[in-house]
């Protein structure tokens, strides 16, 4: 729990983020190659977490999920320790308006 951060940084940093004129998708190939995309009509809502520099979050998607001890968790998935993350942001809005 306590590396749960550091674990974050390290999947981010062995992940390419992609943004067509179709979808957004990563790349992440930190423990196995992951491809998940994230058509126009999926996005819906997301959330985004920005820091003072500009580095942030966009969360694109989750998912519920029970631990090892039954207790109920959240999986985020999306862009994680992005520069610039509001231009990020507004590519992301403008995916979804051109797809709708």
């Amino acid at each position: 729990m306590l590396l749960s951060p550091f674990w974050r940084y390290f999947e981010a940093t062995r992940t390419v983020y992609a943004i067509t004129n179709k979808r957004a998708f990563t790349l992440g190939m930190a423990n196995r190659i992951e491809v998940r995309n994230y058509f126009p009509n999926s996005i819906g809502n997301f959330k985004k977490i920005v820091k003072s520099d500009g580095v942030g979050d966009l969360i694109l998607g989750f998912e519920h999920y029970k631990d090892a001890e039954g207790d109920k968790q959240i999986k985020e998935y999306g862009f994680f320790a992005v520069n610039k993350i509001n231009e990020v942001e507004k590519l992301i809005e403008n995916l979804i308006e051109i797809n709708t």
